[in-house]
C-alpha cells in the first residue's frame, strides 16, 4: 500500500521545519541513505510503525516514493513508486542535507561529494533492520 500524500512530519517534504530531525538526533543522512538504498519504507507516522519489521504491509512514505521519483532511484518491484513532485519534496540529497542541517547549498553538495548517497545507503543496508526487497530479474 502506498500513501498519495505526505504526512505532517515528512523528512522528505520541503514543508517539515527543519528542526523535526533535530529532536529525533537525525541529520537528513539516515533518510538520504535508505531512500537511495530502495527500501521498503513505512510511513512513520503510521499506528505499529514501531513493529513494521512484523508488519510489512504498513503504508508506505509517500514523501520518500516522490523523492525518488524526484532523484531517479529505481526501486525493486513492491516498492512503491509516486511521480516526481519537486514543489513540495526535494529534489536532491544535497537539498533535503542544506535544508535539514541548515546550512546553504553549496556546504551540502561538498559533503554529498566526500559521503555520497551510495555509501549512505550501503551504511543503512548493513544495519540490517528494513526489509529488503530483491529486483526481480
Amino acid at each position: 500500500m502506498q500513501r498519495e500524500r505526505c504526512c505532517g512530519q515528512c523528512p522528505f517534504a520541503k514543508s517539515t521545519p527543519k528542526t523535526y530531525l533535530d529532536t529525533m538526533g537525525q541529520n537528513g543522512q539516515k533518510f538520504i541513505g535508505q531512500a537511495q538504498a530502495g527500501m521498503y519504507l513505512p510511513c512513520h507516522m503510521e499506528v505499529g510503525f514501531g513493529e513494521f519489521l512484523k508488519n510489512p504491509h504498513l503504508p508506505q512514505c509517500a514523501g520518500a516514493a516522490k523523492y525518488r521519483a524526484n532523484v531517479g532511484i529505481e526501486v525493486p518491484k513492491g516498492i512503491g513508486t509516486l511521480p516526481p513532485d519537486r514543489e513540495t519534496v526535494f529534489e536532491s540529497p544535497e537539498e533535503l542535507l542544506a535544508h535539514h542541517r541548515g546550512i546553504d547549498l553549496e556546504h551540502a553538495k561538498r559533503i554529498m561529494a566526500t559521503v555520497p548517497a551510495t555509501y549512505l545507503a550501503r551504511m543503512e543496508l548493513l544495519q540490517g533492520r528494513f526489509i529488503r526487497i530483491p529486483f526481480n530479474e
